[in-house]
């Protein structure tokens, strides 16, 4: 065979391999509204690999370029230089928005292009600025619609906006951080010890108090003889303390408080590029202008949608839209949803035990449902421990609602009992005849640790999930998302960590038959919430996201 046919034959293979490689390296989640690839939401995936005993093996580093690629241009082309010359920086004052048309019909795709700008009015050479972007009905200030942003990696990023308003609609687009800022955090959140220690309380063989420091690890500061090892004996998770001055490895009494002892994420208030007043939250004014909707064209796709408890569906995108708010009411864009009514919740819930599984913000769901169904509280709280646990019922409907945190690194006060793996959770779940539901959420209290020790932890819990599963035919499992916020805490630094925790979320729960991930983080963007724990408007919100995905209503 010639030498150029063998060339043109392998040239042809090659070019198939690409192309093979390319439609299983970016697999996207279909959604009615938006069918555009968003590069820097894709996750990678096979990182870790699950066993069947429900153990978790790690087949390489997941720091977040492993995990997010497209951010490996923010190690390589920030420079030390730009990140001590503020100036270098993304400003909001100079960053632009180049509209692509002026005339626009309802169900028009609104199409913006967002140039990033140095405070010397240079664009920037490179992506990872964190920008959100809403649009809003001409005065109508809680009503709206999450915008899908696509960064290209190169200073330019791509709005798009579904237009639902005819008349006259704003675009607001705000600077959450700047890429520099993105980078810090990169930075300051792939140690696996995340750079916490927890303050323990212990008592020895002679009954005196002492005390010591535990973590997940300690990487190599310690060696096995001077820990004491309280790794959970069934899915593995790690936890050590430092043998107290004793030397006994006795009991864990009470978690005290977290301590700082190693490098962690500086307070943002004294970092200049964390300032709320130019590059943390700035709305974007620059080549902004009002949009202009003509009505007498509905290019509004008339699909057939059902109802959300069966065809309930996110995106793998959290900015891109799952539903839009309209006269404080949430409207899905997916399927038909209903708006939160506790009477109607009440009858979907007749004779089901529900279980609230994770941290503070699922504890608030606990406390909604248990006021607004007046359940009786049945268990003796634990005094200076707000994580413990809590059941309450409603007898006269049959409804009992259970709440249990999650496992360590958990910052709370308490003993152990308030600080359950999940999966022992799971364990303990019997089937009484009544239905059952689970209502799950885990990663805040992740945020300054590497994102490979959450993908650890969902694994673990992911298996749990397929036991019960398979154990109680019929369960529902719910995951229930990030919110955006721009309150801080110690361990909660930065919404972006949010915003990448949910992606990782999303890709986890993506193709888990029998298990529903519910989109709280455009709602949330629209409402522009701010707070980690939020209440009122927001709470109802999400309530009719829950409800409508629950009930046949």
């Amino acid at each position: 065979m010639p030498v150029k046919q063998i060339f043109k034959y392998y040239l042809i293979f090659l070019i198939a391999c690409m192309v093979v490689y390319s439609l299983n390296r970016y697999r996207v989640h279909p959604i009615s509204v938006f069918n555009s690839r968003f590069r820097n939401d894709i996750l990678s995936i096979d990182t870790y690999k699950t066993n069947m005993n429900g153990g978790v093996e790690a087949t390489k580093p997941s720091t977040w370029i492993d995990l997010f690629p497209e951010l490996t241009s923010l190690e390589f082309s920030i420079s030390e230089e730009r990140l001590v010359k503020f100036q270098r920086s993304t400003c909001a004052n100079t960053t632009e928005l180049l509209f692509q048309s002026d005339n626009y019909f309802l169900g028009d795709i609104l199409k913006v292009t967002l140039v990033a700008k140095d405070y010397e009015g240079i664009q920037k050479p490179y992506g990872g600025d964190y920008f959100r972007a809403v649009l809003r009905p001409e005065g109508k200030a809680k009503d709206g619609i999450s915008c899908a942003i696509d960064d290209q990696m190169n200073g330019v990023y791509l709005i798009q906006c579904l237009l639902l308003w005819p008349g006259k609609s704003n675009l607001h687009v705000h600077l959450m951080h700047p890429s520099e800022s993105v980078l810090f955090l990169m930075r300051n959140t792939t140690d696996t010890t995340g750079g916490v220690r927890y303050k323990t309380n212990f008592v020895d063989s002679n009954g005196q108090n002492e005390s010591s420091i535990c973590a997940m690890e300690f990487g190599n500061e310690y060696s096995i003889n001077q820990l004491c090892n309280y790794s959970n004996a069934k899915n593995g998770e790690p936890w050590y303390c430092v043998k107290p001055p004793s030397g006994e490895c006795n009991e864990m009494v009470w978690q005290v408080n977290d301590k700082r002892e190693v490098n962690i994420i500086s307070d943002v208030e004294n970092n200049s590029f964390y300032d709320p007043h130019r590059n943390w939250n700035i709305r974007i004014h620059n080549g902004n202008r009002q949009i202009l909707v003509d009505d007498s064209k509905n290019l509004m796709k008339k699909d057939r949608k059902g109802r959300c408890d069966k065809e309930y569906e996110s995106s793998l995108n959290p900015s891109a839209p799952t539903g839009f708010i309209e006269k404080t009411k949430w409207k899905s864009l997916t399927c038909y949803n209903s708006q939160y009514h506790t009477q109607s919740m009440i009858k979907c819930l007749t004779n089901t035990s529900v279980y609230f599984v994770g941290d503070s913000t699922i504890r608030l769901w606990y406390e909604f449902y248990r006021k607004k169904f007046r359940a009786e509280e049945i268990l003796d709280k634990i005094k200076g421990s707000w994580s413990c646990s809590r059941i309450a019922i409603n007898k006269l409907h049959n409804i009992t609602l259970y709440y249990n945190s999650h496992g360590p690194p958990l910052r709370n006060p308490g003993p152990p009992i308030t600080r359950p793996y999940i999966t022992d959770t799971l364990d303990k779940i019997q089937s009484t005849g009544n239905k059952i539901v689970i209502l799950f959420t885990i990663g805040f209290h992740f945020q300054v640790f590497s994102p490979r020790i959450l993908i650890r932890r969902i694994r673990v819990i992911k298996t749990g999930f397929l036991h019960i599963l398979k154990r109680i035919p019929g369960i529902r499992i719910f995951v229930k998302g990030f919110h955006t916020h721009t309150e801080t805490k110690p361990v909660i630094p930065s919404d972006w960590l949010s915003y990448r925790f949910e992606v990782i979320l999303r890709n986890e729960f993506s193709e888990m038959k029998n298990v529903t991930f519910l989109s709280m983080w455009d709602a949330a963007a629209v409402l522009k919430n701010q707070f980690i724990h939020p209440n009122g408007m927001e709470q109802l919100l999400y309530a009719d996201i829950f409800q409508s995905a629950l009930c046949k209503i």
